[in-house]
């Protein structure tokens, strides 16, 4: 399972890279959802572009917005579920109830570049 899963990061770490200098077309996002995290855990999104959640947590579970603004329905290990982008989706999101591990979506104009 580990190996399954370092696999699909680095996969995600080749694939997901962006060298665009404008936004002239919206980006599909991939958050790869292990048994103890997210990955990446922070993502910077812009209006328009997707999300792909890709379960490999061994279990099914829904993401879910920490104040319940939105959530996905439930996910089968293995599964792919892709989102689109909405103004309320920034914040904080969990997988678990117990809310155990968590990750954030952020526009991407928000953020502040070196």
């Amino acid at each position: 399972m580990l190996l399954k899963s370092v696999k699909i990061v680095a996969f995600v770490l080749c694939g997901s890279v962006s060298f665009s200098a404008d936004r002239a077309q919206a980006d599909e996002h991939v958050i790869i959802i292990l048994d103890s995290a997210y990955f990446p855990y922070r993502t910077a999104i812009a209006e328009g572009d997707t999300i792909r959640f890709v379960n490999v947590s061994g279990t099914t579970l829904s993401v879910t917005h920490v104040d319940g603004l939105w959530t996905t329905p439930p996910m089968k290990e293995g599964q792919e579920i892709i989102v689109n982008i909405d103004p309320e989706m920034v914040g904080k999101y969990f997988g678990w109830t117990t809310r155990r591990i968590t990750g954030e979506l952020e526009y991407a104009s928000n953020l502040v570049t070196n």
